[in-house]
């Protein structure tokens, strides 16, 4: 990889020099999809003089962080997506609109559900600004303002789930927990070394959370356990729709179902991996997906 030959963007010969001889890391180069992985060291690393344009393929402003990146296409980190969605409208509707958030700067792309709310007034964001530190945000219903700084409690603390039970008590997950108490954010702890991906809460004395290799945690009130998960894949997503009834997702067509005893398996009709699902109500819902082997997106829809 090196950007000494032609600016794909409007053909603007640079100079032979800042050679990287790595791995792009594009997203998918069998699907033609070559943007940027957040790890690739493409990313702030092109050219920069007179002749370098200042938007790239798609239109998308460079830089979007420190430095152009290499390539035809800018790394957007910076913004606050909803998850799932892979390309945002370039003109938001009247329904959506894409704004830049302090909490998503700094160190990774986030897809989870790293923000909650309570009201229109009160809601939390949170994430990690390195490998040490997690930075957490509440919005007043005009701006979104730093509101602690808590130490990670491990290097992978991606900012994956986080949902308040109340104004002073609620729960962030990632490589471990995080809860917050009164006043303040402390790291709780996780009773599995699996990285943590999603939560759902029903209640303050009932909760779930799901993570790699088919971890399944449950909240009783007094501590979070581990329960028997009939599947070793990564689970993404669970919502819970009430103590008794509940759902989960993960990978290669994992679909979950919980009865108020156990959890068990569903038949999906893909072996896509699932990412997130949104449940409407105890027996209907909605499952998006991507299969690579097809390059194709689908949606799979539970119904009653």
């Amino acid at each position: 990889m090196h950007d000494n030959d032609t600016d794909i963007c409007l053909l603007t010969a640079v100079p032979p020099h800042a050679n990287i001889f790595a791995h792009p890391q594009f997203i998918n180069i069998a699907a033609g999809n070559y943007r940027l992985q957040s790890n690739s060291p493409a990313i702030d690393s092109g050219t920069t003089g007179p002749n370098i344009p200042d938007v790239d393929i798609e239109g998308t402003t460079r830089p979007q962080g420190s430095g152009i990146d290499m390539g035809a296409y800018e790394a957007i980190r910076y913004q606050l997506f909803l998850p799932g969605v892979a390309n945002p409208p370039v003109i938001p509707s009247d329904n959506f609109i894409i704004e830049n958030r302090p909490f998503g700067q700094g160190y990774s792309f986030y897809s989870g559900d790293i923000h909650t709310w309570l009201s229109t007034t009160d809601g939390w964001g949170f994430a990690p600004q390195g490998p040490s530190n997690v930075e957490f945000y509440r919005w007043n219903g005009t701006s979104w303002n730093l509101y602690q700084t808590l130490p990670s409690g491990g290097p992978n603390f991606s900012g994956t789930g986080l949902e308040m039970i109340s104004p002073t008590d609620g729960w962030a997950v990632g490589s471990t927990i995080a809860r917050q108490s009164g006043d303040s954010w402390v790291v709780y702890g996780s009773p599995v070394t699996e990285s943590l991906n999603a939560i759902s809460m029903v209640s303050a004395n009932d909760g779930w959370i799901v993570g790699e290799a088919g971890t399944i945690l449950h909240w009783d009130g007094l501590a979070w356990t581990a329960v028997a998960s009939p599947t070793s894949e990564n689970i993404w997503d669970i919502e819970m729709l009430q103590s008794d009834h509940g759902w989960a997702v993960g990978g290669n067509g994992t679909i979950l179902r919980w009865n108020g005893s156990v959890w068990s398996l569903v038949t999906s009709p893909v072996s896509a991996s699932f990412g997130e699902l949104d449940m409407i109500g105890i027996n209907e819902g909605w499952i998006p997906y991507y299969q690579s082997e097809t390059a194709t997106y689908g949606v799979l829809h539970i119904a009653p």
